[in-house]
């Protein structure tokens, strides 16, 4: 079993659960990344102006993506 620290999601084999919304965008975000990219994770977030605390990547139109 695997949890990310400072995420809301666990991870064990093949299932990955979490509870609660924020905890679900955070997974979904995870799982965009391990289905496309990071990149397209990020963009993701930065569309639906998710800035999670503590940050993980946050982004919004007026804070961009991290470099």
């Amino acid at each position: 079993m695997t949890h990310v620290p400072q995420r809301y999601y666990v991870r064990s084999g093949k299932i990955i659960t979490a509870a609660g919304v924020s905890a679900g965008v955070d997974m979904a975000l995870y799982l965009a990344s391990l289905i496309a990219d990071d990149d397209t994770a990020k963009a993701i977030q930065l569309a639906i102006e998710y800035d999670p605390q503590p940050p993980s990547t946050p982004a919004t139109p007026r804070k961009p993506l991290p470099n």
